[in-house]
């Protein structure tokens, strides 16, 4: 189980000060060494959610410009076309890749490298292409599941030291870390809506991978 933060009345201050004074919730955590989310949660729970009308500077954007390649806050979104471009970069990707244009590994070092690869998609020969944009003590992390082994050699892995891991996703627990999350922050679901009467149309849809994100039934 967590341990539980223990506050004290001047980190209560502090937060309270950075944000009249226009600081965004990274710059918050960064200043008190917590993670983003701890600092939010107690930001509502004294009362300090918005920044006051007279803030220095407007917050937390949803449009701001692409941070530069290889910084270190930075995450790409890679994907076979350009379909899913422009919701990549709404949802917060500052980089995007499209696999099918050229190789993959060499467009990562070209932005200055990663350190972890998150592979969601169940196709290994797409996870192992990723394999050579990871900085050294990089990271690949597979959770999309396929039966098709890797094909990555030792020598990739020994040099620059990588590592690759598969997590098994979805547990109870991060579904409700994620939940929790998506209070927090405000977050919610992309989908799509399609009356219990075109449950076949919305299944097929899923099926040829037209789904808008997630298919929701209504009644």
């Amino acid at each position: 189980m967590a341990r539980k933060a223990l506050w004290t009345e001047g980190q209560d201050t502090q937060i309270r000060r950075l944000r009249t004074e226009g600081a965004t919730w990274d710059v918050i955590a960064l200043a008190l060494g917590l993670a983003r989310w701890t600092v939010i949660e107690r930001a509502r729970a004294i009362g300090v959610e918005r920044p006051p009308a007279n803030a220095a500077v407007a917050l937390d954007e949803s449009e701001r410009s692409p941070l530069p390649p290889g910084h270190a806050d930075s995450w790409d979104a890679i994907n076979r076309g350009t379909a899913k471009k422009d919701d990549a970069l709404k949802l917060g990707a500052h980089h995007y890749i499209d696999a099918t244009d050229g190789d993959v590994a060499e467009a990562l070092n070209d932005l200055g490298g990663v350190a972890v690869v998150l592979g969601t998609a169940g196709a290994s020969k797409a996870m192992a292409a990723t394999v050579g944009g990871l900085l050294p003590q990089g990271e690949l992390i597979t959770i999309g599941v396929t039966p098709e082994p890797l094909e990555i050699s030792p020598l990739q892995l020994i040099t620059p030291s990588l590592s690759i891991v598969g997590h098994p996703s979805g547990t109870a627990k991060e579904i409700e870390d994620t939940m929790h999350f998506a209070v927090l922050s405000g977050v919610r679901a992309w989908i799509e809506e399609l009356p219990l009467s075109q449950a076949a149309e919305g299944y097929a849809t899923l099926e040829q991978g037209r789904a808008h994100y997630r298919t929701v039934l209504t009644m």
